[in-house]
């Protein structure tokens, strides 16, 4: 990057106007030139282990797109492929990364209740200074579930809690981390909704 000075002449060659050029740098997209490539040879040696997701497996474009998304989230390339999902064109995070995230910045979440039947989150945020925000308090129950024509599905079936718990991760987490999360939705939520 750089500056230089641009001479604009008229057709006798004399100085019309004096422009100064400066060449304008984007680090978020810049930064991309230096590692697609790499990022392209690690897909192609990745592209049929057990550990690219089976929805992307065989797939080493929507690998190296996955891996470029999770460092745009500062997650490693493994941990990218292990936990952001497309469901139906969208990005998403698992809840349990979710949280990995918010513990990561410092943030707190706790769970005082936790059953198939109720679980309900509370998180804070921590200040630069250490001082901590009042708690906010999210709930997500089975009549919740049920009224969201939720119940009926395999996993609801089989993991409410787990469910339970991944509903009200995410929506603590758009309310009170939106900048950790990036906004972005929970796996948990699309799959349920079919994106």
């Amino acid at each position: 990057m750089g500056s230089e000075l641009v001479y604009k002449g008229d057709e006798d060659g004399q100085v019309a106007d004096l422009v100064t050029y400066q060449e304008v740098a984007n680090e978020r997209t810049d930064g991309w030139i230096n590692v697609i490539q790499p990022v392209a040879e690690l897909a192609a040696q990745i592209v049929g282990t057990e550990f690219v997701p089976v929805a992307i497996r065989e797939k080493p474009a929507a690998i190296t797109a996955a891996i470029l998304f999770g460092r745009e989230l500062e997650m490693p390339p493994m941990q990218s492929l292990a936990n952001i999902h497309v469901i139906e064109g969208r990005a998403a995070l698992a809840a349990e990364q979710m949280r990995a995230m918010v513990f990561a910045a410092g943030h707190e979440i706790t769970y005082p209740e936790l059953s198939g039947v109720e679980v309900t989150a509370r998180g804070r945020r921590r200040y630069s200074d250490g001082s901590w925000s009042a708690p906010t308090t999210v709930t997500w129950n089975r009549a919740m579930a049920e009224a969201a024509g939720l119940t009926g599905k395999q996993n609801w079936r089989k993991y409410p809690r787990a469910m339970l718990e991944a509903r009200a991760t995410a929506e603590l987490c758009r309310l009170v981390f939106p900048d950790v999360t990036h906004g972005l939705p929970s796996a948990e939520e699309l799959e349920d909704c079919g994106a």
